[in-house]
């Protein structure tokens, strides 16, 4: 099993460090941590990167003028 750096798994999945955080905290990408630093399987970021995300809020449409 080889691990990669946020770093690195935000570089494979074309997003920031900062997203790969954020991924890590909502369990949509499990990390290993080891001191300071996350650490993330190597095959696993490609994986993720393939799933859509949720859908946001419906737009507000307001035809009054």
């Amino acid at each position: 099993m080889s691990l990669v750096t946020t770093s690195e798994a935000a570089q494979i999945l074309g997003v920031t460090p900062v997203r790969v955080r954020q991924l890590i905290k909502e369990k949509r990408l499990t990390a290993e941590k080891h001191g300071r630093d996350h650490l993330s399987q190597d095959r696993e970021p490609a994986a993720t990167a393939t799933t859509s995300p949720a859908p946001g809020p419906e737009p507000e449409l307001n035809f009054e003028e």
